[in-house]
């Protein structure tokens, strides 16, 4: 076989020797520098210079090697062919029937790898996956691609690589660099990457539910390259975080009355409900509560907890009630009264100040938005400056306003990358001390007269 050869840029000799029957590959490099390791590097980022050696061609062979094994089904079991009619009698369209059939195959058939001879490769038939309930990556793939096709619904699987699919477009065709398989569906004139081993994805709309695995390789007699998978950017904020604060100098009543609504979105909500089902709501309950315990002083629950899921519309949303005890004796705490963002401030990684050789990873795609409203104030008070910084990787902004008693403070993030380069980390450092310095501020609520604070 012919071999295809793919080594870095740097210094490095390959000799050749041949010999009776067979030929020697070496690769030589002299006196090479250390390997420097950094902390919060991309998964996908690989410090080594590797050397890549295949014997396959293209990566068409590799997908046409794979398209035996996914053989489309004559019929699938009765049932669950009933189950799927139901599903295609819905008049809200083909992207609302690829939802539907994601989320029954995702919480219906439990993910399970029986990685043993054929089975690590190939996949089980559908009727088979069906039977016991349980599949691998390939196995839930192949079901969820063939109820598809049931449905009139165009789809094929993809090999992907969980963690190690941003590099794909770089290595040598080779059926050994994936380690995953989803699915390829498309509709409307749009193609959606969906990836039926996950939970918990609710959303009507299949746009709001694709993986981001980089490039991938649809098992088509049709593909000649790998594909990318462009990421989905929220145009709107997935999470939206109100504080509804009050505060009350009368006698017999709560000093402070504190509601917290938080609303998930899209694929928060999903990413959220994924969190609760593993932990429970009162997991959830003590966090909050300890936070804010460590915000205000004295600060209790007034009320517990309330959740509720709009599964339809994809909706989540986390209901909080505290009090601060009264009466308004509480001086201290009414002097120097926080305002924290920590739904923005907490998501980003603190750099270090060193210099940086790789790139710095980034939670992406990442939009939020935070907003505090102080009611019932007796003084006036100036709304802080307004702060816009915008940069390659990262947007984030600061609003706020004061009219009738009430002072609202609003902040947003939204990351654009999902790593900033090692040029670009000395500015990150920067903006990073930035943000968070904008992300929390204390305000004197104690005054009573006309003034600004």
């Amino acid at each position: 076989m012919e071999l295809a050869i793919r080594q870095p840029e740097n210094p490095v000799r390959l000799i050749t020797k041949d010999l009776p029957g067979e030929r020697i590959y070496s690769w030589v490099q002299t006196d090479p520098e250390p390997i420097r390791y950094e902390d919060h590097v991309p998964s996908w980022h690989d410090p080594q210079d590797v050397v890549g050696v295949s014997s396959v061609q293209n990566w068409s062979a590799v997908a046409a090697d794979s398209l035996d094994h996914y053989t489309p089904v004559q019929t699938l079991p009765r049932a669950f062919r009933e189950r799927l009619d139901q599903i295609g009698n819905s008049t809200s369209g083909s992207r609302y029937r690829i939802s539907k059939v994601l989320s029954l195959v995702q919480n219906e058939i439990r993910y399970v790898g029986i990685e043993i001879d054929r089975g690590a490769f190939i996949p089980r038939p559908p009727d088979v996956v069906l039977k016991q309930g349980f599949g691998d990556c390939k196995d839930k793939s192949y079901l969820m691609v063939e109820a598809l096709r049931h449905l009139g619904i165009k789809a094929v699987p993809a090999l992907a690589h969980l963690s190690r699919g941003q590099t794909l477009a770089d290595i040598l065709p080779s059926p050994y660099v994936f380690n995953h398989v989803i699915v390829k569906a498309q509709a409307d004139g749009q193609t959606f990457w969906l990836d039926p081993t996950r939970t918990q994805q609710y959303s009507p709309d299949p746009v709001n539910s694709q993986a981001d695995y980089g490039y991938v390789l649809p098992i088509s007699k049709d593909t000649t390259e790998l594909e990318r998978i462009v990421p989905v950017f929220p145009d709107t904020p997935n999470t939206i975080v109100e504080e509804s604060i009050t505060i009350n100098a009368e006698e017999g009543q709560p000093l402070v009355k504190l509601k917290v609504k938080s609303l998930y979105k899209g694929s928060d909500a999903d990413e959220f409900r994924v969190k609760l089902a593993g932990k429970g709501s009162r997991y959830y309950a003590d966090v909050y509560k300890k936070y804010y315990a460590g915000l205000y002083e004295q600060i209790a629950p007034a009320a517990d907890i309330e959740i509720s899921d709009d599964i339809e519309n994809n909706i989540l949303q986390v209901l909080e009630q505290y009090e601060v005890p009264g009466p308004a004796d509480y001086k201290v705490l009414l002097e120097k009264f926080y305002l924290q963002a920590d739904t923005v401030r907490s998501i980003l990684t603190k750099p270090d100040n060193e210099e940086r050789q790789r790139p710095f990873v980034l939670p992406f795609p990442i939009h939020r938005q935070h907003r505090v409203s102080v009611e019932n104030l007796s003084g006036t008070y100036k709304p802080l400056d307004p702060i816009d910084i915008e940069t390659p990787y990262l947007n984030f902004a600061l609003r706020s306003s004061f009219e009738k008693k009430k002072l609202i403070v609003g902040w947003t993030l939204k990351t654009k990358q999902e790593a900033v380069s090692a040029s670009d980390y000395k500015n990150y450092g920067e903006v990073y001390d930035s943000l968070i310095s904008e992300t929390s501020w204390w305000f004197d609520l104690t005054q009573e007269v006309e003034g600004e604070q």
